[in-house]
């Protein structure tokens, strides 16, 4: 079912306010409406496409979710459900571009590696 060309992206959108949203965006593809509708299921969120966004190829869908805990809740959910569809943008912490690495793929590449001058103690 994943579809590696849909380069999904789930972002928390006013954090800390009480209006916080979350937004899922993708590009747009068969999948596409299936995910959408599973993460609506899950999370009970209205997300909807903004009007100027209605015939972009970069589908973007966001929902008004309320305060801290329940925007976490509702991203976790989201992010668990997206991931059965590709790999997963969290764009808080792992934007990347063509050909990059995450900081968390850097992190774990590099863990092998000891600092400079580090003499083992």
């Amino acid at each position: 079912m994943a579809n590696t060309n849909m380069n999904i992206r789930i972002s928390k959108l006013y954090q800390g306010a009480p209006w916080g949203a979350l937004e899922v965006a993708f590009n747009s593809a068969p999948e596409g409406d299936q995910m959408i509708a599973e993460i609506r299921e899950a999370t009970g969120l209205d997300l909807k496409r903004p009007p100027a966004n209605a015939f972009a190829m970069r589908e973007l869908h966001i929902a008004e979710v309320g305060g801290e805990e329940a925007l976490e809740a509702a991203f976790v959910k989201a992010m668990e459900i997206a991931s059965k569809y590709g790999e997963v943008q969290d764009s808080q912490k792992n934007m990347k571009g063509p050909g990059e690495v995450t900081p968390n793929e850097l992190g774990k590449a590099m863990g092998h590696h000891r600092p400079p001058f580090d003499d083992g103690r």
